[in-house]
């Protein structure tokens, strides 16, 4: 409600010039996570005047600037939309009086900042003070809290148009993500998002990511192995022509996706799938994507979030890199005797660099090493290529990493010779299940498709009297921790 927000205080030792952002307008649309009276609600933003606005707040407010301008009055935005943390920070001064004045300001989730449509403005110059209060309210902007004269609020309303207003392009991004309804993006990795029995233009779009990850396309159900959203539309004039339709990962995909048909989900990173030419309800459809940061297989997990409980981790820190690794452990499901160090192997055990040498300063990680006694029934194998076939591998991705070549980085587990006599294993127990990612090329893909000539298949291995690796690497790994028990 208008009057329960409290908000920045301009820096009135800045109000008498323009700013280099003054004035400039970025209708490129971000979706983030609005917040009135406490609830969620998705918000759609744009930058005026160097500062994230709700769309429509933003295009009344340079409908605004331009009026004042024109009258020899330069209006400009201090502070625009909040971020929760943004809002921490400001309620955090309030409350202990150490910073911005002591001004007072609501907890987060409860400012009209979050909402996007309150906006503090450089009122300190006393011509924008006197022009706003005569000209606002045709604008759809009224003053809401009677001691802070810098803070305005959008009601709607006012003569509409403003630099954005004019129907997006079908070309939306957010969070290192793209639609595009013509065609694929030049330094992406995309995938054809085509429907073929869909005669409204699809076979031009493409769905892409910043990074290479191995995103593929089915629109012919879900593809085995894979993490797989579904896209579909239940209002097209034909929906059954979606509902097979699915965007899909690897197996420990940095991100996970989720499909709505009735507009951004709050919280999330949403792009917006435009198709123009066709009619069918699309305009409310969105591709959602979160952040992943625990990748497990077979009960060896990479998390970048603290060990959350698990036993049997080690922190695989390094202390030079500045890309919050202070909270990133590897965790094994026995205890195998594991050590990490960041000075270089340890001496008496066997040791697997952990680098990357294409980071912006590849000597900090030349000395990392994951180490586990020379007795000890495992090996571990860093690649960063991708996961090494016939292993089963772990990814490692901190998304805080600002080197993109983590993307690739592994490690994989190899299984040592482990003699087994006279050993019986408890049918309770239920051996981790490896599995290996299925990392390719992003190709439009139908499932189904027959094995390539000379691939082997699990059957053929057991056809031919034998298992693939990852199958008995639990078995084994249970078999030597009771013979260590025994003895």
């Amino acid at each position: 409600m208008p009057g329960e927000d409290t908000n920045f205080e301009p820096d009135n030792g800045h109000d008498d010039y323009q700013t280099v952002e003054q004035g400039l307008v970025s209708c490129a649309e971000s979706q983030s996570t609005g917040y009135r009276s406490g609830s969620p609600f998705p918000v759609t933003l744009i930058s005026v005047d160097g500062q994230p606005v709700e769309k429509n707040t933003g295009n009344a407010y340079a409908v605004m600037q331009a009026a004042a301008a024109a009258n020899g009055v330069g209006i400009r935005i201090n502070d625009g939309f909040r971020t929760p943390q943004q809002q921490q920070y400001f309620y955090s001064c309030y409350v202990n009086c150490n910073c911005n004045s002591c001004n007072l300001a609501a907890a987060p989730g409860y400012s009209n900042h979050q909402s996007g449509t309150a906006l503090d403005l450089n009122t300190a110059n006393g011509s924008v003070l006197n022009w706003l209060n005569n000209n606002a309210a045709r604008f759809g902007f009224r003053r809401t809290v009677p001691s802070e004269p810098w803070h305005w609020e959008y009601f709607g309303g006012g003569p509409g148009g403003g630099p954005c207003s004019a129907p997006p392009p079908c070309d939306r991004s957010a969070g290192g993500f793209t639609f595009s309804c013509d065609g694929s993006q030049s330094g992406m990795a995309c995938v054809n998002v085509n429907e073929p029995s869909d005669s409204n233009t699809w076979n031009d779009n493409f769905f892409c990511s910043t990074r290479d990850f191995g995103m593929r396309w089915s629109y012919a159900g879900p593809i085995a192995g894979m993490d797989c959203a579904n896209v579909a539309e239940s209002s097209e004039s034909n929906p059954a022509i979606w509902a097979d339709n699915f965007l899909c990962t690897p197996q420990q995909s940095p991100w996970k996706f989720s499909w709505s048909s009735a507009g951004p989900i709050a919280g999330k990173n949403c792009v917006h799938w435009n198709e123009t030419a066709d009619p069918n309800s699309w305009h409310d459809n969105y591709l959602c994507t979160e952040n992943v940061g625990t990748f497990t297989n077979g009960g060896f997990t990479f998390t970048t979030a603290g060990a959350g409980g698990r036993a049997n981790c080690v922190n695989v820190n390094e202390p030079s890199d500045p890309d919050t690794w202070s909270d990133n452990f590897f965790c094994t499901p026995n205890d195998y005797g594991m050590q990490w160090s960041y000075a270089g192997p340890i001496s008496g055990m066997a040791c697997t660099n952990v680098a990357e040498s294409a980071e912006a300063q590849p000597q900090m990680w030349a000395d990392n090493f994951l180490c586990v006694p020379q007795s000890a029934p495992i090996r571990f194998h860093w690649s960063s290529a991708g996961p090494i076939a016939g292993l089963p591998c772990v990814r490692w991705f901190e998304h805080a990493e600002t080197s993109a070549t983590w993307i690739d980085n592994w490690l994989c587990v190899e299984l040592r010779g482990v003699v087994i006599d006279d050993l019986r294993l408890s049918e309770e127990v239920a051996p981790p299940v490896f599995s290996e990612p299925d990392i390719q090329e992003p190709v439009t893909q139908v499932p189904g498709a027959p094995v390539a000539p000379g691939e082997v298949t699990s059957m053929q291995l057991e056809s031919r009297g034998c298992t693939a690796a990852p199958s008995l690497l639990p078995v084994l790994l249970g078999a030597w921790l009771l013979r260590r028990r025994r003895h």
